[in-house]
This record gives C-alpha cells, structure tokens and sequence, in this order.
C-alpha cells in the first residue's frame, strides 16, 4: 500500500490534533487495516529492527517498544482503538487511552536508545548524526 500524506490544517490546535487527522484517515480507508504506528515526526533515529520487534508483537491490545526500562516509540494499537483516540478533547493526549489501556498494553524490549531520542532543535539532530547521542 502506498503512502497517504495527511496534513493537519489547524496545527496550533496541538499535538493530538496531527494525530488526530492522521488517525481518522487510517479510520476512514477501505480496506482499514488491523494496525497502525504512530511516533512523533522528531524521533528520526528509530532503527527498523525496533519497527519489526513491536509489529511481531501486534494483537488486541497497544504495543510499546522498551529501552532500558524506558517506554519510547513507535507504538503500535489496534485500529479498533482509533475512536477512542478520535474522541480527545484538545486539552487530553494520547496519553489518557494508553493509560486506560496500561493493564492490556505489551512492550517489548528493543536494543535501540532511538526510540526515546526527541530531537527539537539542530544542536541534538548533530549529535545524533554525529553518533554524541
């Protein structure tokens, strides 16, 4: 399947939101798939073994990878999930379903520190590159 670029028309609406447009689109395709990742756009050091670690790991409940102990990205969820991250208010985040979810939730120990690196500015994109990170 290719990919469909979703763009968040309102971004100053938050975080969710882009999660929110991107979500409804999966929600909204026909055929819907079973699952689908989500992660921040700025984790840029994500290996794909972590990728293929979480997915080998994919059934009725969210998946997270681990590093360390650490809970990072991507996490994986049952798209039957998608409604209840539709129905946040602005002020919630993603947080509050994985939460209500944390009983049934998997994580699955990956040897990657990508998973938690947040790059916010081009100091920390250098480190990274540069291997400091």
């Amino acid at each position: 399947r290719e990919a469909t670029f979703v763009i968040n028309t309102d971004p100053e609406r938050g975080q969710l939101t882009s999660l929110q447009c991107g979500l409804q689109e999966v929600y909204s395709s026909e055929p819907m798939a079973d699952y689908v990742f989500f992660t921040p756009v700025d984790y840029p050091s994500i290996r794909e073994s972590s990728v293929t670690s979480v997915r080998e790991h994919a059934g009725p409940y969210p998946v997270v990878p681990e590093y360390n102990g650490r809970h990072g990205h991507p996490v994986l969820i049952p798209t039957t999930l998608i409604p209840e991250f539709l129905a946040l208010n602005e002020t919630e985040t993603a947080r509050v379903v994985m939460h209500r979810h944390a009983g049934r939730t998997r994580y699955v120990d990956v040897d990657d520190p990508g998973i938690l690196l947040d790059v916010d500015d081009p100091e920390a994109y250098r480190a990274i590159t540069q291997g400091i990170l």
